[in-house]
């Protein structure tokens, strides 16, 4: 597996769940704790290049995402599909 594709691993998903949720404005749930780290988890599990720029995008929204939407955001393209006309 090259360094571009390894997997993002824990620490570093740590960090990118917490700056996720330390961007939050308003009142935050109070599982807070149990949201980031199931965040994290996932998070862990994909390519860090992809994970950062997820959670950049996600933060950018201004409100907490759902592990679909994270999910979604740290999918590959699809490139194989054919356009629709």
């Amino acid at each position: 597996m090259s360094m571009d594709k390894a997997a993002c691993g824990l620490a570093e998903a740590e960090r990118l769940a917490s700056a996720l949720v330390a961007g939050q404005t308003g009142r935050l749930p109070s599982d807070i704790a149990i949201y980031r780290r199931v965040v994290a988890r996932d998070l862990a599990q994909v390519p860090a290049e992809r994970a950062r720029a997820a959670v950049a995008r996600l933060a950018a929204l201004g409100a907490l995402p759902s592990r679909a939407e994270i999910a979604l955001a740290c999918a590959p393209a699809d490139d194989t599909q054919p356009s629709r006309p």
